[in-house]
């Protein structure tokens, strides 16, 4: 072989190397100025929470001043962490009461979360973490240790064990999987009780949803009152009904009270710049109607009394409209209602199973969780929205790949030195401040990356003719965290898979090995994949802070904080938008969900090769 060839060949052996040598190096420092940067940006978001909240109780404290007694929330005091003693000394029976079971079945998930992983990290830290400490130090060959003492997260992974140390790993699994069926056991029958008790509530029991059932897909045959309840009778139900009623087409009512709603509003934000400050503007409010193209021309009338004109044509109409229901074309939907509750429940049970006759019975949901545009589809639109909306979610899946491999390629910058000449010459100048980038850019990106995920996958679930609110969630809960699992987790890692393969066979080019040995590197998948779960495990370490603070940000609540004080200085408040905004705002129970599953199965698969997941889930 020629010095040329031989030169090529020890150029291209290097290569790998290299790329292990400045990953270990950039590595440690990228976490720690990551782990670092989001507990402080953490622990001032706090802080500002706690300074803002007493002197904007609209936004922290909405509900207080206008809720029931039995829904008021305890009263906090003006201290900076006075918040603190009433949230921990909360009850779950309280919560219930106060803000329902969705919220507290999320809280107990959380508490969930957070048992596990605390036990985890003190089995970990008690069994594993010295056994893989004293394997590097003690047992390990020589020529290994040098790089593995140079990289403190490899001293406590599972990466360069070896032999029968791995039983205590074994052992190890075997009792992570005793301890988290054993929490979601225990968690299990109380998320059993919560919902016994929250059946057996006042509020539930005094509902008129609660005690009645929903008949969806009704034929032609069965289109009226009597109709549905003769379908019942041939049923045989175990209790009769108290009232039935079938489903007709409202016409232009719902837009009819939307625009009288909007009317009033807009009368009342009239009314409130007029009189803002208790003082009458001395000039009369106008508005332009009878705009032209591009809002040009038009003529100026009085605004109160354009709003209040326009008010009574609306209750006129919606009462014209009202009148003409009863003589309106049935829909394919109705209701049934029983003397009680469990009458419902016991119907709804035995006709539930399968659709009898065409017609599809259930539980019914509460009317303002109900889609009603949707309830009427039907079941060939169903199919053919639900077929165009798969593929739509196809399409965008394809299209996430994209900047998927952007994302891995920097959460492996570290490797791109070796073929980027200003990455190198930035890691070499400034280790520090390229050890930042790349522990904090990978995980912003990603969190960026799924931002509109949710937003455009319940829209799906939504032209999907999902018809309550609650299957919409159910919808985007199970896509969004199936679709993070296999991007995230899964194509996220493999594509470095693919990395170092096309890295191996550089280096066998070099040497210029045979096609057939090349070949023979692809027999190497299966441990590649499991030594790239390792490897990523530096990523995820920057990623968990990242999370937790997006949470903890949460708390500031940013955008509610500027719209209050642009509406209450620029505008004023109406009494109407005072009595709204005491409501709190809605909380995305499906995405939030989703993220917190996905850091529990990240921490619970990559946990074993480097013990801080856990620690880091439980914090």
């Amino acid at each position: 072989m020629s010095s040329t060839d031989t030169a090529a060949s020890s150029a291209a052996s290097g290569l790998l190397s290299q790329y292990q040598a400045k990953l270990t190096q950039v590595s440690t420092s990228s976490v720690l100025i990551q782990l670092v940067l989001m507990f402080c940006c953490s622990v001032g978001t706090v802080l500002a929470f706690s300074i803002l909240r007493p002197k904007n109780k609209i936004v922290y404290m909405p509900r207080y001043k206008y809720s029931a007694e039995d829904k008021r929330p305890p009263k906090l005091e003006d201290g900076l962490f006075d918040w603190l003693k009433p949230l921990s000394k909360a009850t779950e029976n309280e919560l219930l009461a106060q803000i329902g079971l969705d919220a507290v079945v999320f809280l107990r998930f959380l508490r969930m979360c957070r048992w596990m992983c605390s036990l985890l990290a003190m089995l970990a830290c008690a069994l594993l973490i010295p056994c893989d400490v004293f394997y590097n130090l003690k047992i390990m060959d020589k020529s290994q240790q040098l790089s593995t003492s140079s990289n403190t997260l490899a001293m406590v992974s599972i990466s360069n064990v070896r032999g029968s140390w791995l039983y205590v790993h074994v052992v190890y699994g075997y009792l992570v999987t005793f301890i988290v069926l054993y929490v979601i056991y225990v968690n299990y029958k109380t998320v059993v009780r919560l919902r016994w008790e929250w059946f057996r509530s006042p509020e539930y029991q005094n509902s008129i949803y609660s005690r009645s059932i929903m008949m969806t897909h009704v034929g032609s045959k069965h289109m009226s009152d009597s109709g549905l309840q003769n379908l019942l009778s041939q049923l045989q139900i175990p209790y009769p009904t108290t009232a039935v009623h079938i489903g007709r087409r409202v016409g232009m009512l719902a837009f009819l009270i939307e625009r009288h709603n909007q009317t009033v509003r807009d009368l009342e934000q009239v009314l409130v710049t007029y009189l803002k400050g208790g003082k009458i503007s001395p000039n009369r409010p106008t508005i332009r109607i009878g705009k032209n193209f591009l809002g040009l021309g038009g003529r100026k009338v009085d605004a109160i009394d354009f709003y209040t004109a326009k008010i009574k044509q609306y209750e006129l109409k919606i009462q014209a409209a009202r009148d003409a229901i009863s003589g309106r074309k049935p829909e394919n939907y109705g209701f049934a209602s029983f003397a009680a509750v469990a009458y419902a429940h016991i119907v709804a049970k035995k006709l539930g199973a399968k659709r009898i006759k065409g017609v599809a019975f259930s539980l019914a949901p509460p009317p303002q969780d109900i889609i009603w545009e949707n309830l009427i589809k039907s079941d060939i639109v169903v199919f053919r929205q639900r077929v165009i909306g798969e593929a739509f979610m196809t399409v965008i899946a394809t299209f996430y790949v994209i900047p998927l491999v952007a994302l891995a390629l920097l959460a492996n910058l570290a490797s791109l030195t070796q073929y980027v000449g200003f990455l190198n010459s930035w890691s070499t100048a400034s280790p520090e401040t390229f050890s930042a980038f790349a522990g904090i850019a990978p995980p912003l990106l990603s969190t960026l990356l799924q931002l509109a995920l949710p937003v455009i996958m319940r829209a799906l679930a939504r032209f999907q003719a999902a018809t309550t609110h609650q299957k919409l969630d159910r919808a985007v809960f199970s896509r969004y965290f199936a679709f993070l699992t296999a991007t995230q987790f899964l194509i996220f890692s493999l594509l470095s898979v693919v990395f170092s393969t096309v890295a191996e066979i550089v280096v066998e080019i070099g040497k210029k090995e045979s096609f057939l040995r090349i070949l023979q590197n692809f027999n190497k998948l299966p441990d590649k994949i499991q030594s790239t779960y390792l490897q990523q495990s530096n990523y995820w370490l920057t990623w968990f802070p990242l999370r937790g603070f997006t949470s903890v940000l949460d708390l500031v609540q940013i955008v509610s904080l500027l719209l209050v004080f642009i509406r209450t200085k620029v505008w004023g408040r109406t009494p109407r938008e005072i009595r709204e905004w005491t409501k709190p705002p809605e909380f995305d129970y499906p995405v939030y969900s989703a993220n917190v599953l996905l850091m529990l199965l990240v921490a619970f698969v990559c946990e074993r090769n480097s013990k801080v997941y856990s620690s880091g889930e439980d914090g």
